[in-house]
């Protein structure tokens, strides 16, 4: 049957805000555990995808030199590259002797040469890519591939989610809008609670 709110409440979902969820409530700093295995599981899953990437074999003729569909290319941008919305609460709670440019520069470009890399990699390797990758990955015929890709999904853009709820918590209390309890609420549990509806 529909549902009027056009979704359900699935264990995938229930399960993610279990276990995703009580890193928002922590602050930036209180995070960076979290933070440092997310990179490092990325590292580890970016060198396991070319190695399988390279196994299946890269074909030129899979990439265009221009493709015909540019429908998502704007919101890719924007959601890997929102720095512009953590800058601010980093540079609040960066140590003193950190550089601003060099930090941001180094990670902006190293981010760009592994998203092109990455996304070219595969697009070489697989006749029908998904719009998102790790879709074709997880509907792989591979364990590997699709066992990495559910490991990526929580552990890099899954790790992601609280540090946004931090965030905004964050900025709600330091611009005067909202107590530490009110702000707990609309950063962090507002977001998990509504999100299933458009899920």
């Amino acid at each position: 049957p529909d549902h009027p709110y056009g979704g359900v409440v699935s264990v995938g979902y229930a399960v993610t805000f279990v276990t995703l969820m009580p890193f928002g409530l922590l602050n930036l700093d209180e995070n960076i555990g979290q933070q440092l295995a997310s990179f490092w599981v990325l590292v580890a899953t970016c060198v396991l995808y070319s190695a399988l990437f390279l196994a299946r074999g890269l074909e030129a003729r899979r990439v265009p030199a221009v493709g015909d569909e540019f429908g998502n290319v704007l919101g890719v941008i924007i959601f890997n590259f929102a720095f512009c919305v953590t800058v601010p609460s980093w540079l609040n709670e960066k140590r003193p002797h950190v550089r601003v440019n060099r930090t941001i520069w180094s990670s902006t470009i190293a981010s760009t040469v592994g998203y092109i890399l990455f996304g070219l990699l595969g697009a070489l390797a697989y006749d029908n890519v998904d719009d998102n990758l790790l879709n074709t990955l997880a509907n792989s015929n591979s364990v590997a591939e699709r066992v990495s890709a559910y490991v990526f999904a929580w552990a890099i853009i899954g790790l992601g989610i609280p540090i946004f709820c931090v965030i905004a918590r964050y900025n709600l209390i330091v611009g005067g809008l909202a107590s530490p309890g009110v702000a707990t609420w609309w950063g962090c549990f507002v977001p998990w609670l509504s999100a299933w509806t458009i899920y």
